[in-house]
């Protein structure tokens, strides 16, 4: 037994060094995709290529500006502009490396569980989320999803508040409040990041002020409902209160906030 510990101790090591490296690099490259998604967004660029994961078609940009006839066939609307295209690309470039950094993390984190260089838990966690953020952002370039993500967010909100209603007499959370909860957080973000990188437009300009209560509210609302998620019955009437309260204020927030 002592044998077998120790003969594992060298792999595990280089295994927790190399995790903690790929770390590294990736909240490095993050920051960069961080940077480079602002450059899109300040320079008009995020429907630069009208297609994902590709553009136009291609790889590149440059491949695609060789292949006028199948660039007009992304019309109407579509104005090929190879400034853009490239920004956008070159985002997406960096987000797909940081998507294979993370990769790597959670399969060091799974060959090795028993040593534990990297928590799985975690690091599915973490592939879990870029997983979603990259089929978010294929889909808003594929369907233009302002419709369906509204409707989703509807839907979260009618979760949360309806199922507060039907315990209001007997309080107590029910497991679909926080799938609500955070189907209307997501969906939330979502819609002001498409109105952000003007995949969808509106007359009516955008309320930092009022995006940022709504945010916090539905904060707040989530964080509750994921401490409390395993206690059943036992959770306090207050808080149970305090969940459907907040996001009834929600509703008011976005209905009478002018």
């Amino acid at each position: 037994m002592n044998a077998t510990a120790d003969s594992l101790v060298p792999v595990a090591l280089p295994a927790a060094a190399l995790a903690r490296r790929l770390a590294l690099f990736g909240v490095l490259l993050g920051l960069t995709v961080v940077v480079l998604g602002a450059w899109v967004r300040l320079t008009d660029a995020g429907l630069g290529c009208p297609d994902w994961p590709g553009c136009y078609g291609h790889v590149t940009p440059a491949a695609a500006a060789k292949n006028p006839d199948h660039i007009a066939t992304y019309s109407p609307g579509w104005d090929f502009d190879q400034g853009k295209a490239w920004r956008e690309m070159i985002h997406r470039y960096a987000a797909t490396t940081l998507g294979f950094v993370i990769v790597l993390i959670t399969a060091i984190a799974l060959v090795y569980r028993r040593q534990r260089p990297v928590s799985p838990a975690f690091a599915l966690a973490l592939l879990g989320t870029v997983v979603f953020q990259g089929a978010l952002g294929a889909l808003t370039v594929w369907w233009l999803v302002k419709p369906l993500v509204v409707v989703l967010h509807l839907v979260g909100m009618a979760v949360v508040v309806g199922s507060w209603l039907t315990v209001v007499r007997a309080p107590r959370l029910l497991p679909g409040m926080l799938h609500g909860a955070l189907t209307q957080l997501v969906t939330g973000i979502a819609l002001v990041g498409m109105r952000e990188s003007g995949v969808a437009e509106s007359d009516v300009p955008l309320d930092n002020a009022k995006i940022a209560v709504k945010l916090a509210v539905a904060l707040v609302v989530t964080v509750l409902l994921w401490v409390n998620r395993r206690r059943g019955d036992d959770v306090p009437a207050g808080v149970v209160h305090a969940v459907g309260g907040l996001a009834l204020l929600n509703v008011f927030v976005a209905v009478l906030w002018e």
